[in-house]
Parts: C-alpha cells; sequence; structure tokens
C-alpha cells in the first residue's frame, strides 16, 4: 500500500469520527451504529493492508507483528486525535458556558477537585481527621512541631479549598475536628507538671517558658487553622486562660502572695508581671491578690488612724 493511501485512509478514519462527535445525537448508538462500523472497517482494513503491503516489514516480522506495529500507528493517530478533539471541545465549549453564567459548570481541574470532595472527602473527612490527630499524637507530650501543623494544614486545605466549601457541612468540621482539638490541647496542658521552683528565678523562668510555649503553638495554629472559623480565637483564649492545671495554678498563686504580702520584694513581682500579664486566668488572681492587699493595708491604716483620734 503506498503512503498516499495509507494517508487517505487515515484522513478518512479521522473524517467518519468527526461525523460521530458532530451527530446531533452522539449517545444514541443505533443511530451512530452505521459510522462506527465504516470506522471499524476502515481502521481493521488499514491494518491488514499495510501490513501485507509493506515489504521491509514483511521482511523481517511475521504477519501477526506486522500488524501490532500497524496496529500501534493507528491507535497512536486515534489517540492525537481524540485528545486534540476534547481539548477543542473543553475549551471552546466550557467557555461559553463560563461565559454565559452557567452554574454547575467547571475547568477540569476545578471539576475533578470537587468530584474528589464530594465522592471521597467529604464522606470520610471523619475518619481521615481522626487518622490525622492519631497520627501526629494530639495527646502529645510536647508542643505541635512544625512538620504536625503541616499536616493538620494539608487536610483542613483540602476541606475548606474554595471550590469545595460551600458543599461541607459546619457540622461535620465542628465535631469531626474542631471540638476534640480544643478537648486535646486543654487536656496536654492540664496534664502538664510542674518542675520544682525553689526561687523567684526559678518562677520567673518557668512562667517565661509557659508564654514562649504558648505564643510558638499560637503563631503554628494561624498557619492552619481556617480563618472561616472562630477555632483560631477559641484556641488562643484556651491558652491564655488555661496553661495549666488548677492544682498549678494555686501552687503559683500562693508564691504571688507570698511576694505580694511583702513589700520588698516589689521589684520580683514587677519583673513577674511581664509574662504574667499575657496568662489572662493568672493575671487576675494577681489582681485580686494585690486588691485585697491594698484593702487591708488601707484597713489597718484607717483603724490606726481612727485610735489614735480617739486616745
Amino acid at each position: 500500500m503506498s503512503q498516499n493511501n495509507q494517508s487517505d485512509i487515515l484522513k478518512n478514519i479521522s473524517a467518519l469520527l468527526d461525523e460521530i462527535f458532530n451527530h446531533e445525537n452522539i449517545c444514541d448508538r443505533n443511530e451512530i451504529s452505521p459510522t462506527l462500523m465504516q470506522l471499524y472497517t476502515n481502521i481493521y482494513e488499514y491494518v491488514t493492508m499495510a501490513a501485507f503491503h509493506n515489504s521491509h516489514l514483511s521482511n523481517r516480522l511475521g504477519v501477526n507483528k506486522r500488524q501490532d506495529v500497524i496496529g500501534e500507528g493507528v491507535y497512536l493517530h486515534l489517540e492525537n486525535y481524540l485528545r486534540k478533539k476534547f481539548d477543542d471541545i473543553s475549551k471552546v465549549w466550557l467557555q461559553r458556558q463560563l461565559d454565559s453564567g452557567r452554574r454547575g459548570i467547571y475547568k477540569i481541574d476545578v471539576l475533578a477537585q470537587r468530584l474528589w470532595t464530594e465522592i471521597v472527602l467529604k464522606p470520610h473527612f471523619q475518619k481521615l481527621i481522626q487518622v490525622c490527630l492519631t497520627s501526629i499524637n494530639i495527646n502529645r507530650q510536647s508542643r505541635l512541631s512544625s512538620l504536625d501543623s503541616k499536616l493538620i494544614k494539608f487536610i483542613l486545605d483540602l476541606y475548606f479549598d474554595e471550590n469545595s466549601i460551600d458543599m461541607m457541612d459546619d457540622d461535620i468540621y465542628m465535631d469531626s475536628f474542631e471540638e476534640k482539638f480544643l478537648d486535646t490541647t486543654e487536656d496536654f496542658y492540664c496534664r502538664k507538671k510542674l518542675p520544682v521552683i525553689e526561687s523567684n528565678d526559678e518562677l520567673l523562668k518557668y512562667l517565661k517558658m509557659t508564654v514562649q510555649n504558648i505564643d510558638f503553638e499560637i503563631n503554628q495554629a494561624r498557619a492552619y487553622l481556617p480563618e472561616e472559623k472562630p477555632t483560631l480565637r477559641i484556641f488562643t483564649d484556651l491558652l491564655k486562660k488555661k496553661p495549666f492545671s488548677n492544682n498549678i495554678l494555686n501552687i503559683i498563686v500562693g508564691k504571688l502572695q507570698l511576694l505580694v504580702s511583702d513589700e520588698n520584694n516589689y521589684q520580683e513581682l514587677t519583673a513577674l508581671f511581664e509574662p504574667i500579664r499575657e496568662l489572662i486566668k493568672l493575671k487576675n488572681e494577681l489582681s485580686k491578690l494585690i486588691e485585697t492587699h491594698i484593702y487591708e493595708k488601707a484597713m489597718n491604716t484607717i483603724e490606726s488612724i481612727s485610735d489614735d483620734l480617739i486616745n
């Protein structure tokens, strides 16, 4: 078979494919069956005749091998044709739909992402989050690492992608992630143990370290918690209000009470106030101690003045 004849048959195959794609009802197999049969016949004849007439292949290969070689050429021709055809359809038809304002039509990459979200991510989000929290050991012995934060961010970015956010249920997020995340965070800080503190300098060091850890966790959380949700605000308030258990709080308050009652230690109390003001609950407790101390001093002074007046 001459090169011209081969080229003509390939062109005829492309023309038949065009006819199929241009058919008004391409999904009606009965209507396009004649064209499909003609397409099949052309491809079959091309493969068998080309293999038979191609002399340089005939000398080196058997009939089946020759047909495989020719068949691969036809396959690549069809693949290139279909790839270009679908690309043209996507660019022309899809763009017209988008320009017309039609809803529910997306570019192929967005469509794939939405289907992934709808079919895989949304139904299994709760399980994904549980696996995520388990894998980073959220009931941890130390603050979250950078890698842990990136893992959480990856899962939440999928969930809150702009192309799928309207498909997501708030209850799923709150029940599967937010509630568990906040509970385990509070549990971690409540289980922390107070180191041995024998001096005011050691207390100051401990409070500074506590504030540094909290600041680190909050900065990390800003990178992975969604802006659309109040989780970051709740998380920040939680860390500043409950950075340690009530037992540790009571021990620290007891040490602060001694400092407040001893007027010679005001300079050390001033140094301690720098980290304490970042810890809301502890700051409130210190304020109460100072108010009580001032009230008692004032009452003692008033009583002393009253006694002098009476005398």
